[in-house]
């Protein structure tokens, strides 16, 4: 039987993650009497600082420097010949962009107590942590996601990397095996190809990015493919097996059995929530494949208790838990609750061209709106995508047709994770096309793709009622 609570706070934080900190920060802003950290690692961070996000993004940032060189440089009368990498200083590279973004000064606060451990829930309140109990008046879940291991025959027995090995660059392997599209697959697919690997990216489903745009997923498949990834998607591996010092994967594609060879093997199938431990049998929280389910405004099914962050849908991205983390804190502590606006949240992902995205899709469109209008603009339309020579990628956006208002905007193109917070606040605050078509960029501007696809909004929006004209008279 568990003792009773040594000790009782106003807020108990499990994970000490980008969540979990988020929470921490937003919860001392707010004034609270007392807080409580939880979390079982030796530090603070998470996976996204730690191991996974940042440290990706260095190597992707490196990434993109060999490609403009390699790429671009020569539609300038520049050549890069005999280039290599120094691993040993890509790699202090990276360990120094984690060391520096890991400085947390509020932890320091009078109000917050820090407990190492794993937690599990004895009760609504009360949480194991160790060999003591404490008590929450609310408690925030921000435990995380851990990726997914899929039941391949022989896997295990051949081994794999997971991407937070993968990160370690010990060695490059020459060639590797990428079991999984999503962003995580696409982007150590194109990773691993620039730092000399040989990438075989293996995906079951018709696009290597599910649920993308298909305009967006055709044209960074044609990209990765010219970086030299060999794609093959509609592809179930099915064994894996080791052979002569290599690794092999049997997968089944259309009516045959294909083997692929490599010397290493990556698996990239997806993350699920880090929930085992919590026992959230004991006090009734839902929990589904993909995460823990919450209202909209981020509480559990049981009151009092709320998730955010990886262990939650739908999104996997550290903004996304920074902002709920900071509105499930402020719902938990304040007396008037606000709900969350996942569909003006951005994310992007760090291929070359990046993809980016906010809002709804054209399909998610279309089964809440009674009519959308579809806007496509090439990024090579535009004279700072051709002046870089990077003028591959578009932009696609969702406008609900009977506002005017924009509700969904997909990029694909350099600098796209920075030129989609105007779409983000269009949509947040509710923007029309027309009161976006007096916005004047910079010429010239990456930032002018968004505006040359609104500026056929009206031409567009004529051509469909025409076409439904046409269609009713015949």
């Amino acid at each position: 039987m568990p003792k009773n609570p040594e000790r009782a706070f106003e807020l108990v934080v499990i994970g000490a993650g980008v969540a979990g900190l988020s929470a921490v920060e937003e919860a001392l802003r707010l004034n609270v009497r007392s807080v409580a950290l939880v979390d079982n690692r030796a530090t603070v961070g998470g996976s996204c600082l730690q191991e996974a996000c940042i440290p990706a993004k260095t190597l992707a940032s490196a990434i993109k420097y060999l490609k403009v060189l390699r790429q671009q440089a020569p539609s300038y009368g520049m050549t890069c010949s005999n280039f290599q990498w120094n691993l040993p200083v890509l790699k202090g590279k990276m360990a120094q962009v984690i060391s520096e973004g890991v400085s947390f000064p509020f932890l320091s606060d009078s109000r917050v107590t820090r407990l190492h451990g794993a937690a599990s829930f004895v009760s609504r309140r009360e949480l194991q942590v160790g060999e003591s109990v404490i008590r929450g008046e609310h408690i925030v879940i921000a435990t995380g996601s851990e990726p997914v291991i899929p039941t391949i025959e022989g896997l295990s027995e051949a081994g794999y990397m997971l991407f937070h090995q993968a990160l370690q660059l010990d060695p490059v392997p020459s060639s590797l095996i990428i079991i999984g599209g999503g962003f995580i697959g696409v982007e150590f697919a194109q990773m691993f190809q620039w730092l000399g690997c040989q990438v075989t990216l293996l995906e079951m489903n018709p696009c290597i990015m599910r649920g993308e745009e298909p305009e967006i997923c055709d044209a960074l498949a044609e990209i990765l493919q010219q970086d030299g990834v060999q794609l093959h998607t509609t592809c179930q591996v099915q064994k894996v097996a080791s052979h002569l010092g290599r690794k092999r994967a049997f997968a089944q594609k259309e009516d045959r059995t294909v083997c692929f060879e490599a010397e290493e093997i990556l698996v990239a199938i997806g993350m699920r929530p880090r929930v085992e431990a919590l026992q959230l049998e004991h006090i009734g929280v839902s929990v589904e494949k993909k995460g823990i389910v919450v209202n909209d405004e981020l509480q559990t099914t049981c009151p009092g208790v709320w998730a955010v962050g990886d262990v939650m849908e739908p999104f996997h991205f550290a903004n996304a838990a920074y902002y709920q983390a900071r509105l499930a804190v402020r719902n938990a502590l304040k007396k008037r609750r606000e709900k969350a606006q996942d569909n003006a949240l951005p994310w992007a992902m760090s291929t070359i061209p990046a993809v980016a995205h906010v809002g709804y899709t054209a399909e998610q469109a279309r089964q809440r709106y009674a009519k959308i209008v579809v806007l496509i603009a090439q990024a090579r339309e535009v004279a700072r995508f051709r002046i870089e020579a990077c003028p591959e990628g578009l932009v696609k956006i969702v406008i609900d047709a009977q506002t005017d208002r924009i509700v969904g905007c997909h990029m694909l193109a350099s600098h796209a994770e920075d030129i989609i917070h105007l779409p983000t606040l269009a949509i947040q605050q509710g923007l029309t096309v027309w009161q976006l078509a007096d916005l004047t960029c910079v010429y010239p501007s990456k930032s002018i793709l968004f505006t040359t696809a609104l500026a056929t909004y009206a031409e567009e929006k004529q051509r469909q009622t025409a076409v439904k004209a046409s269609q009713a008279s015949g």
